[in-house]
């Protein structure tokens, strides 16, 4: 019910595959659950990083009747509140792209906008910045790599309006919003993204 789901539904398909766990919850650094995606918070404190068996998931991806496995991603719902989210993006035709959600009430439809639908659906970088400095030359050779394979391309090392990736929507009445706007893949300079605030960037929604 939100765009660009929403006037594209026709282009998409979304299954519902079940699986059952031996446990209730998600393993963290302290505690293991038995989870048949061995679905675990991997980071301390306030970290949103976790992780799921892949294989598993992309097992469990394939009981649904899908036309390309490699133009799929696997949405892996983790039962716990706890706020995160992680999603493994691989690019070109090498794989599966998986998004792990949990469902903190207020969050969790937000949650899902972000990985499932920004990482996992749309391929697209983090907007939101959490270092002060400078992109570095070895991020910047991850992000070419990445944009190689056609991921990543909501993010640019240039603030040129006439060269950023995005150039062509810039100037159009239905994407007043888009410009080049310094900060994105987690770093505040050197690096522009193409909205000042989206579902990549804070998590609102459209």
């Amino acid at each position: 019910n939100i765009e660009p789901y929403k006037s594209y539904s026709a282009y998409f398909n979304v299954y519902m595959v079940y699986a059952v766990s031996d446990a209730s919850g998600i393993s963290d650094l302290t505690t293991t659950i038995s989870t048949k995606f061995a679905t675990k918070y991997t980071g301390s404190g306030n970290s949103t990083a976790m992780s799921v068996n892949l294989t598993t998931a992309r097992t469990y991806a394939l009981k649904a009747p899908l036309l390309d496995i490699n133009n799929t991603v696997a949405i892996v719902i983790a039962n716990s509140t706890r706020y995160g989210g992680t999603t493994y993006i691989h690019g070109g035709s090498s794989g599966l792209n998986t998004s792990i959600c949990p469902l903190p009430s207020y969050y969790a439809s937000y949650i899902l906008q972000h990985e499932a639908g920004g990482h996992g659906f749309g391929n697209l970088a983090d907007e939101y910045v959490t270092n002060t400095s400078a992109i570095p030359l070895t991020q910047i050779n991850d992000l070419l790599s990445s944009q190689y394979y056609g991921t990543f391309m909501n993010v640019d090392t240039t603030g040129n309006l006439t060269r950023v990736l995005w150039n062509h929507f810039i100037g159009l009445s239905n994407y007043s919003y888009v410009n080049a706007y310094q900060g994105g893949d987690l770093y505040s300079l050197g690096v522009w993204r193409s909205e000042a605030n989206s579902i990549m960037v804070n998590n609102i929604k459209y």
